[in-house]
């Protein structure tokens, strides 16, 4: 398309690739070299399965995608410029974007993958066959390829509009569940007999049937379409197809079913909901949040203890122990990250400077020191130490009367206060939202990390995933990829900024759905969502296959290789599982509620029934 993107791969050879640290590395070099010239602008390196360097060029403002040794991509790429050489395939480009089916950064369908869904039902349903099949190998991809173009050139003198009728009826009524697209062999394939020879033939159904859709890749043979998770994903697609085929049934103009798809995503047919309803469901939303969010007195209280705090520490911690005076206090978590209760707890860490390493034995041994001062300490009452995984002293502030836990050394919360507190600052729904959604989680039971529940943690990072990838268009950016020097990890925390400055106009989203939409969309994507498959990952800005993780998360794997949590919600900084705290009992019981909850929505029962 005129509009289109410029990709491109940096070819290596594997021993230097290797010697250079990985792709990830050699791309980390690359950016440096760039960000040096004037003519490259919005530079940003992003860690996915598959490392991207993402750029744009300032003179024709073209977005450019850089890759490294991915090889298949230059092969898929020489095989479907000879299959594209028909103006149909550019015609059915065209309808993708336009039904919003596109788009890898919110779990569509790439683009590439189009072209290899056109193959099979242009050579496998038309009668004569459009295409041919080539086994001819590819050793010079840029060089002129000379086919017998008049041999292969089909008899099938179908019309445009035929053709793309056809392939539309085509794939509404296609078996996604059983069926593997594959153009490599000119017709599709049952899942778990033909699909990626790769593997042993044992595991070949449970790789295919862990994705809603498998389009085989032509080389690798692998899914081209794996970036597609979750159903209320899939049901997007699935919709595309069918309502367009409807129109065309119908007799009506395209435009119908595209102005349709490009108003909102969130389609209020699709769930059986009322504007009316959800207008109720969104001044709810927005009244608890008025009336149950955080006070800037509450807050001037919160600053006030951990101020009484850091001076009774500071004057009384032994000159002799393993820690050292100047140990700084910081408050963390929803107390200022935008997502607080008025009645909330206030979160602490106590950052001890000459000992950076997290470790609960070390965390235990200061807190145990802290305790006996804290209790000297006239206005603190019902001191506990509690060993958790995250050891925390527990107490209460009696003038005040604010519950507290403090931490030690657990530094990554400080830099999540951060960053939660900076995506709460590029949308102003998503604070409502995400205080609602901890009071929905409340009634619910299934939020509390002290009784094998989801903390508040996991929540707020599952509700910015949603509005990353979930919402068509995204409310939310990824931060962490478009500004990989304020969000890295390795800022001094005492120097993290609070009132950071970053182009908040830029970063505003088009998508203008209500908060009850939100809320309703929050609900239906983790209603589908397969918590047994996919792993949670604001970091990524989407979630990765669990089975396709990576070499980190090989720790958190139990014995036979399966992952040991049952909901894996990605820490953006350390990547080990926040919601790790949840008891296998209670796993069933969040999804129970994501489900119940769905099911009183859509029967547009109020939220008071739950």
């Amino acid at each position: 398309l005129d509009w289109s993107d410029l990709d491109l791969c940096f070819v290596i050879p594997p021993r230097e690739l290797r010697r250079r640290g990985g792709a990830y590395s050699v791309l980390r070099d690359i950016e440096s070299l760039l960000l040096r010239n004037d003519f490259i602008c919005s530079c940003r390196l992003i860690d996915a399965k598959v490392p991207i360097l993402k750029f744009r060029d300032h003179e024709s403002g073209i977005e450019c995608d850089l890759n490294v040794n991915n090889v298949s991509g230059i092969y898929n790429t020489h095989l479907l410029s000879m299959y594209s050489r028909d103006i149909f395939v550019a015609l059915r480009t065209v309808f993708s974007y336009a039904m919003g089916i596109t788009a890898v950064v919110v779990h569509t369908v790439a683009p590439s993958v189009h072209i290899v869904i056109d193959g099979p039902f242009v050579r496998a349903l038309l009668e004569p066959q459009l295409f041919f099949c080539s086994r001819r190998p590819v050793e010079e991809v840029y060089r002129k390829l000379d086919l017998p173009w008049r041999k292969v050139r089909s008899a099938n003198k179908s019309t445009l509009g035929e053709l793309f009728a056809g392939f539309i009826a085509y794939y509404a009524d296609f078996d996604f569940a059983h069926r593997v697209i594959s153009i490599r062999r000119g017709r599709p394939s049952r899942i778990g007999r033909r699909v990626n020879c790769c593997l042993p033939l044992r595991k070949r159904a449970r790789h295919a049937s862990s994705f809603k859709i498998f389009v085989e890749g032509p080389f690798r043979k692998d899914n081209a379409a794996r970036s597609v998770s979750g159903a209320t994903i899939f049901a997007d697609i699935q919709d595309a197809f069918s309502r367009t085929d409807e129109v065309l049934r119908a007799e009506e103009p395209l435009s119908f079913a595209w102005a349709d798809s490009q108003s909102k995503t969130f389609t209020m047919a699709r769930f059986g909901l009322t504007r009316d309803y959800l207008s109720d469901l969104s001044a709810q939303i927005e009244q608890f949040f008025r009336r149950s969010s955080q006070t800037s007195e509450t807050l001037e209280k919160k600053v006030e203890i951990r101020n009484n705090l850091q001076s009774v520490i500071s004057r009384n911690f032994p000159m002799n122990s393993l820690h050292c005076a100047d140990s700084k206090l910081f408050i963390v978590g929803s107390s200022v990250n935008g997502f607080g209760f008025d009645r909330g707890d206030l979160d602490l860490c106590l950052v001890v400077k000459e000992e950076a390493l997290e470790s609960k034995e070390y965390a235990c041994t200061v807190l145990s020191e802290i305790k006996p001062l804290l209790l000297g300490f006239g206005s603190i009452k019902y001191c506990s130490l509690i060993r958790a995984i995250v050891p925390i002293l527990k107490f209460r502030d009696l003038q005040s009367g604010i519950a507290c836990d403090m931490g030690v050394n657990n530094v990554s919360s400080i830099y999540n206060t951060h960053l939660i507190a900076m995506y709460a600052r590029v949308d102003s729904r998503l604070p409502p939202l995400g205080v609602f959604v901890k009071h929905w989680a409340l009634r619910m039971r299934i939020h509390g990390a002290d009784r094998g529940r989801l903390n508040t943690c996991s929540l707020l990072l599952m509700v910015i995933q949603y509005l990353q990838c979930g919402c068509s268009p995204p409310v939310l950016p990824n931060l962490q990829s478009l500004f990989p020097l304020n969000f890295d990890g390795e800022c001094p925390v005492d120097e993290l900024d609070m009132d950071l400055q970053l182009p908040w106009d830029e970063l505003c989203s088009v998508n203008r759905s209500t908060l009850g939409e939100l809320f309703t969309g929050f609900i239906a994507y983790y209603a589908d969502f397969e918590f047994d498959q996919w792993a949670i990952s604001v970091r990524c800005g989407q979630p990765f296959p669990i089975n396709e993780v990576p070499s980190w998360f090989a720790t958190f794997r139990g014995r036979r290789g399966r992952s040991k949590y049952r909901i894996f919600i990605e820490e953006p900084y350390r990547k080990d599982n926040v919601a790790r705290s949840v008891y296998r009992e209670n796993v069933e019981t969040v999804k129970r509620a994501f489900k119940r909850t769905n099911e009183f929505l859509r029967e547009r029962k109020p939220l008071e029934f739950l």
